[in-house]
């Protein structure tokens, strides 16, 4: 089977998809992949050549470029090439409303990553009719089993729920909990400088519009300072620039520097889950979103998740026996929830909170174990090509 994947995406959760594809021995087309995969002989990446990359460069310096105009020629150009047999496209605000955009007989999956329903059609009108319009033509939206995720779909966008597909994109729990138990907790201390009696805070979200939440840890982080607490908080910056150099300067002008660890460079998988090994909270903190790999990386690593008390969390989780929750515009909540995790740390790992948690990834949210469903989601997809030309 011929799979044309649509996509930026780098995060954990498409990398998984990724590598479950080829236990099924798919023909794995990616187009809008980076570097990521240059190197991987199982892909077919699908590109510009190096003349049109000067084109682009030149045109983007006058601005002149459409860029959703030049991927839908690109999309195509491959389709007519390669065939596929399914076109799986990743978000619904760019890659959906261009895997649509074009008419093609290819069954079309949607998989919804969170502010691309919840977020982006909202901004304006002509956003949210692009979004429909994507999700109606689509013949699978694929998203998170969450309820609130379910009913946002059919509520906002008439999504008849026969063609709602909710399962998790999950984590490796086997490979994380590996990584995990065989980190050497004081060789990562060591690396990053981080001394044995300093608490550490992470926050690996990266810098992003919906992630803006974040930027309550400076306060809070000034707070702790004030009230004599050894800490460091570890920041991943990669994303968007502009935000992540805001972040960097209201760190220095509140003199926090010896405080924060800010990581613009790239983590590798490893490294995130080692980070994760030395980490006692996690502080997740979005306006919008889906059920998280960092989440679920904290659950199976025995670090403390403190999450947004946003419906896709609250109705999966609960305080204090998996997660706690703040408000994103409360820091003074946040700092008293970090405060209790620091003081009760000790006796929230004799309870079964992280047994619990581990219980649930492992049962639920084990992207290994999703790898039959997966399969079935592209046969039943692929069939629409019958259906439609039937009829």
């Amino acid at each position: 089977m011929k799979i044309l994947y649509l996509t930026t995406e780098k995060e954990v959760h498409f990398r998984n998809f990724m590598e479950l594809a080829k236990k099924y021995d798919y023909e794995v087309h990616l187009m809008g992949g980076r570097n990521d995969y240059r190197n991987d002989n199982n892909i077919y990446l699908h590109d510009i050549n190096f003349v049109e990359k000067c084109y682009r460069k030149i045109m983007k310096a006058f601005f002149l470029w459409n860029e959703f105009y030049f991927q839908k020629k690109l999309l195509d150009l491959t389709i007519r090439k390669v065939k596929p047999d399914v076109i799986h496209a990743w978000g619904a605000d760019f890659w959906g409303v261009l895997a649509t955009s074009i008419d093609h007989n290819i069954p079309t999956i949607i998989t919804t990553l969170g502010s691309d329903i919840f977020r982006v059609p909202f901004q304006n009108k002509k956003n949210f009719e692009k979004v429909k319009h994507a999700l109606e033509k689509a013949d699978i939206v694929h998203t998170t089993p969450s309820k609130a995720a379910l009913d946002h779909l059919k509520e906002h966008f008439n999504i008849e729920e026969k063609k709602i597909v909710s399962l998790s994109l999950g984590i490796r729990y086997k490979e994380v909990k590996q990584i995990f138990d065989n980190t050497d907790k004081s060789q990562v201390r060591g690396k990053y400088s981080i001394s044995e009696d300093e608490l550490i805070i992470f926050a690996p979200r990266g810098m992003r519009p919906i992630f803006e939440p974040v930027f309550k840890l400076v306060p809070v982080a000034r707070k702790m300072k004030l009230a004599g607490i050894k800490f460091k908080i570890v920041v991943k910056l990669n994303g968007n620039k502009g935000m992540a150099d805001r972040f960097a300067s209201e760190v220095e002008n509140n003199q926090l520097n010896d405080q924060f660890i800010l990581v613009r460079d790239y983590l590798s998988y490893e490294e995130v889950i080692r980070l994760f090994a030395i980490s006692e909270i996690l502080v997740s903190m979005s306006e919008t979103d889906q059920i998280a790999a960092p989440v679920l990386e904290a659950m199976v690593t025995e670090t403390v998740p403190i999450l947004s008390n946003i419906e896709i969390y609250t109705s999966n989780f609960t305080e204090p026996g998996n997660v706690f929750f703040v408000d994103n515009d409360d820091e003074e909540q946040l700092f008293e929830k970090i405060m209790y995790v620091r003081n009760n740390y000790s006796k929230i790992k004799e309870s079964n909170l992280f047994d619990s948690n581990k219980i649930i990834v492992s049962r639920e949210y084990d992207s290994d174990k999703t790898v039959c469903e997966i399969n079935d989601i592209y046969v039943t997809c692929s069939q629409c090509r019958v259906i439609r030309k039937s009829s």
